[in-house]
């Protein structure tokens, strides 16, 4: 899985593509799928074992309910949230897996989909898709400021 400055850094590419002016949403919207995981681990207990917040239904019940607590439009504070905490599903998706997978269909079923071997990197090469996320951050950023220097 990719580690949390991943995708923080892949959610800051997609606030640069989107021009997303309240980035914090999105980059909160990152780090939601795995909120329960800090719970876990400050509390040493597994606490959120029974509502899979890593899944499409987890991350939009998530987004839905908290998206109020912030100052600017309750829809516009959703759809940045549910941008951070997609990508963050994708890239999760992205990793490569045998055995275990996500919940994509939760709470309809408990069956876990992976892409296997047509995973882009192991679980323990966090720095491939951070290294992805630079370039692709870099890329963008060296290309509008060149656009923008030609006018």
């Amino acid at each position: 899985m990719p580690d949390c400055f991943t995708h923080v850094v892949f959610g800051l590419f997609l606030c640069e593509v989107f021009k997303v002016k309240h980035k914090s949403l999105v980059i909160f919207g990152c780090l939601l799928p795995d909120i329960g995981n800090l719970f876990n681990l400050l509390l040493n207990y597994k606490l959120f074992w029974f509502l899979p917040l890593n899944t499409p239904i987890g991350v939009i019940l998530l987004s839905a309910s908290i998206g109020f607590l912030f100052n600017i439009n309750y829809k516009r504070a959703f759809s940045l949230l549910l941008l951070g905490a997609g990508s963050h599903l994708i890239l999760d998706f992205a990793t490569r897996r045998f055995e275990e997978g996500m919940l994509f269909l939760f709470p309809f079923s408990w069956k876990q989909y992976n892409l296997g071997n047509f995973g882009l990197f192991w679980p323990e090469q966090f720095y491939l898709p951070l290294l992805f996320s630079i370039i692709l951050l870099s890329i963008y950023k060296f290309r509008t400021h060149a656009q923008r220097k030609t006018f």
